[in-house]
């Protein structure tokens, strides 16, 4: 192992052969820890061909350490890596982590987030040691197959198809989420996956809310983007909204429906855990200013 070739790659896009050597790079690290990595993998098949985001470490032709970065807002800068459990304790992690500052840092994005799974202490004193400090958590979710009544008849889910509705979408999730609108705008014209929709939650004719679905197949769905107007929260819309979502997944046969919700603690999760999804795994998340 000492007389092996380290190397960092640094170049724009994800190769089909580069994306199977991460995928098995994080194949190894979760059986050695018995943790799950979220790797985004949605977007790690679809990187454009212009940008940096994946920062590659080797050791001969092995891949032995990654780090991807996710911009979903202009100012701050999502970043989740690995490094091969045999491979550890060398410098490899905060030498991607400074290759991808002076990435992150060319772009103008003021703050760094770091993504740990909870149950990882060695995570959390690594991040902890680059200076991050701890935000919030993230719960991955699961439904339980059950499908359940809705309390708000009145309450109904439309396509967003029209670019006046994709408008109205990144209004309310810029709101809701407290972000840019024209980040949010952005992310959803240039994401449009295959398998990805968007709708709008309305009372009549007013739209209340909005959430998305990310169609992995034909039984795996994966909802994201959920959220109602603060105006219009506490009244049982939101859980019929979901509620509803899932009636209409279901009845097209997808059978494995997750979701995932930031909160800052777990008494949050509740409207999630009455309509019948209960917690997998949680990530905690760690923030860096750069300025």
């Amino acid at each position: 192992m000492s007389n092996e070739l380290l190397r960092m790659v640094v170049e724009p896009g994800l190769s089909e052969d580069a994306y199977a050597s991460v995928r098995d790079l994080a194949k190894r690290c979760q059986e050695h820890d018995g943790l799950t990595l979220k790797l985004n993998e949605t977007f790690l098949r679809t990187r454009p061909a212009y940008e940096v985001n994946d920062l590659l470490y080797y050791a001969g032709d092995r891949l032995v350490g990654y780090l991807g970065l996710h911009q979903f807002q202009m100012h701050e800068v999502e970043l989740t890596g690995m490094v091969d459990p045999a491979y550890r304790r060398r410098g490899i992690f905060s030498a991607l982590v400074a290759e991808a500052r002076q990435e992150i840092d060319d772009r103008g994005a003021s703050v760094l987030i770091f993504i740990s799974p909870q149950e990882s202490n060695s995570g959390k004193c690594c991040l902890q040691s680059l200076g991050a400090s701890y935000s919030f958590s993230e719960y991955h979710m699961l439904w339980d197959g059950r499908t359940r009544k809705a309390t708000a008849s009145n309450v109904t889910l439309r396509a967003a198809e029209r670019e006046e509705d994709l408008h109205r979408v990144a209004l309310m999730t810029a709101e809701c989420f407290e972000m840019e609108e024209g980040d949010v705008h952005s992310s959803i014209t240039e994401a449009r996956l295959p398998g990805m929709k968007r709708y709008l939650i309305e009372m009549g004719e007013e739209a209340i809310g909005t959430i998305a679905v990310n169609e992995i197949d034909q039984r795996e769905a994966f909802l994201f983007g959920f959220c109602v107007l603060e105006a219009f929260r506490g009244k049982g819309w939101g859980r019929a909204a979901l509620t509803a979502m899932i009636g209409m997944l279901s009845e097209r046969g997808f059978s494995s429906i997750a979701l995932e919700v930031a909160a800052e603690n777990r008494h949050a999760l509740s409207l999630y855990e009455g309509c019948g999804f209960s917690i997998l795994r949680a990530n905690d998340y760690f923030k860096q200013s750069l300025e």
